[in-house]
């Protein structure tokens, strides 16, 4: 609804849907009282006459019900609360994406890092054990933790590659203009998932495998010997595993774009803009009590007190001009290798831009 418009869609009748886009199904309860679902896929594209354009704010609510009926009296019908939808433009909607895109890139850059970690340390484990006929308790523990990163490493996997599903809904339900967007989405949500179901599962499996394995003390040498080879297979292996994890790991960091790089040059340009904020309150504190007097009125101390502030703002406000420069040379200069991260880097410079203090007082 809106100042101008209202419309009513009515999506339920006598315990069935009527309206094409509308589900509803029983949903449990007791004998006393039923539950149901109801599911309604929502295009506002076919919204009659509603010519929505970014900016315009949808609000709805849904309204029922009984089945009361008693000499020809109804029960009234019984509002939810009010919820909003801000309609944005697809170029709005697409940096929004790429801003989902950067976050997923710095958290899988961290299970990366993670994985490499675990396969030197199990490489590490494979050599200092390598001569050993059996795991000592110092080494069954460490070989524990591994194991256990190893899992933990798996399971933050899949967690981002929910998160990725769930993106790739999003986009399709928006109807993104991109179709790239939801293409990367769904490559880079797969190769997550067959990182942590496939090499991951396998390391730790292999691990633990070397970690249980059993020795008997009194067998022959041979055969201590083939044990601890066996142990030393498994290790390798899960080394390789843990390998494969993380070039899957870098593909899918690839995959989404290259933002590395992206982050500094926000901080920088946050420093500058604090420096610049400082600078600007130290300006206005120390021309406070001069108000109203002309430059040559005021004392040489104050004089040159006021033009240090302001060369010094000058001189700040070149340095967030010459980043911003820095950000879009390179977004251009990626554009056609990587056009994900390249609109990452032109959305941080424009943000940049836009929050940039003047170096005037």
């Amino acid at each position: 609804t809106s100042a101008q418009n209202r419309w009513v869609i009515d999506l339920v009748g006598a315990n069935a849907a009527v309206d094409p886009a509308a589900s509803w199904q029983e949903a449990g309860g007791t004998l006393e009282r039923k539950r149901f679902e109801l599911g309604y896929k929502w295009d506002l594209e076919k919204l009659a006459d509603a010519n929505l354009k970014p900016g315009d704010v949808l609000e709805y609510f849904v309204q029922v019900k009984d089945n009361f009926r008693l000499n020809g009296q109804e029960h009234d019908w019984v509002p939810s609360g009010k919820l909003r939808i801000t309609i944005i433009s697809h170029d709005q909607f697409n940096n929004i994406v790429q801003a989902q895109f950067e976050s997923s890139h710095s958290r899988i850059k961290e299970l990366q890092q993670g994985q490499v970690r675990s396969k030197t340390e199990t490489e590490a484990l494979k050599q200092l054990t390598d001569k050993k006929p059996a795991f000592d308790e110092a080494d069954r523990t460490q070989a524990d933790r591994i194991a256990n990163e190893q899992s933990n490493t798996a399971s933050q996997t899949i967690q981002e590659a929910a998160k990725l599903e769930a993106l790739s809904r999003t986009i399709k339900e928006n109807k993104a203009t991109d179709p790239s967007l939801q293409e990367t989405a769904e490559s880079v949500q797969k190769q997550l998932q067959e990182a942590a179901e496939g090499a991951m599962k396998e390391a730790a499996s292999r691990i633990n495998d070397a970690k249980e394995q059993k020795t008997d003390p009194k067998a022959s040498s041979a055969r201590q010997n083939q044990e601890a080879q066996q142990r030393n297979a498994s290790m390798a292996k899960a080394a390789d595993s843990q390998q494969k994890a993380a070039d899957q790991l870098r593909q899918a960091m690839d995959r989404l774009g290259n933002f590395d790089g992206l982050g500094e040059f926000r901080q920088k340009i946050q420093e500058i803009k604090e420096h610049q904020e400082r600078l600007g309150r130290d300006f206005n504190k120390a021309a406070k009590d001069e108000l109203g007097k002309k430059p040559e009125e005021l004392s040489k101390e104050k004089q040159d007190e006021l033009k240090k502030l302001a060369e010094e703002q000058e001189n700040l406000a070149k340095q967030t001009q010459n980043a911003l420069d820095q950000m879009n040379k390179k977004a251009d200069q990626m554009q056609k290798s990587d056009p994900n991260s390249a609109q990452s880097m032109k959305n941080a410079a424009q943000i940049g831009n836009q929050q940039q203090v003047s170096g005037k007082q």
